[in-house]
């Protein structure tokens, strides 16, 4: 509908792709950086621009740690569905000059804000050479807001291909990111099922990754 997304990866065998939306946040951009180091595992950043700005060397240090730096708007504006064409238009520009700017390169992924749609979406992905990514398993962490009760909902549905949402600056316990806080597990237990880290760097820019289909169920 409206625009081209990609929810799954390829094929099942490419592993998983670990996404971040909402950041950078300086309390915990680089506790995921390190995590993802440490486990050498590539991971996906899509970053809102104002956030961008205010924090350029978060954004310098994710991409010199080698991950994707995805376009999440500028402002993240919840009325994201019903911009007109300009505006639209500018918090996407907006974002991709400033990524440019910081890296040396402009974002291949465009995530909308809560996923959500527009009419002018298409025309402004093709202006920019832009796909639109969302996901197939989301952690749904700004609701549980606990870094167990992410790992319970993600692995047991978690399966290859799947694309993986989970945010940054959400407070856990003691004030600490949910994210932060299950990186580290969550990574150990992929590995353990045998499910690679999948780059998005190496995903198609073309019509075989994986398009956007019904969501799954799965008992709670």
């Amino acid at each position: 509908m409206l625009a081209p997304n990609v929810t799954r990866l390829p094929r099942a065998e490419d592993g998983v792709a670990l996404t971040f939306d909402d950041g950078p946040a300086p309390d915990e951009t680089p506790r995921l950086i390190d995590e993802l180091a440490e486990a050498g595992a590539p991971a996906a950043f899509f970053v809102i621009g104002r956030r961008a700005r205010a924090h350029p060397d978060l954004v310098k240090r994710i991409a010199a740690a080698g991950h994707t730096i995805g376009n999440h708007s500028f402002t993240h504006p919840k009325s994201w569905s019903v911009l007109g064409r300009r505006r639209l238009e500018a918090e996407v520009a907006d974002t991709q000059a400033l990524i440019a700017d910081l890296t040396g390169e402009e974002p291949t992924w465009l995530r909308p804000p809560m996923g959500h749609k527009n009419f002018h979406l298409a025309e402004v992905l093709e202006r920019h050479g832009l796909r639109q990514l969302t996901w197939s398993l989301r952690s749904y962490d700004t609701l549980l807001r606990d870094p167990r009760r992410l790992l319970q909902r993600i692995l047991p549905r978690v399966r290859g291909g799947d694309i993986i949402l989970v945010h940054e600056g959400i407070a856990g316990p003691a004030g600490v990111g949910v994210a932060a806080l299950a990186i580290g597990p969550l990574l150990a237990a992929l590995r353990e099922r045998g499910l690679a880290m999948a780059n998005l760097r190496a995903l198609p820019l073309s019509a075989e990754a994986g398009q956007e289909q019904p969501p799954r169920t799965a008992a709670v």
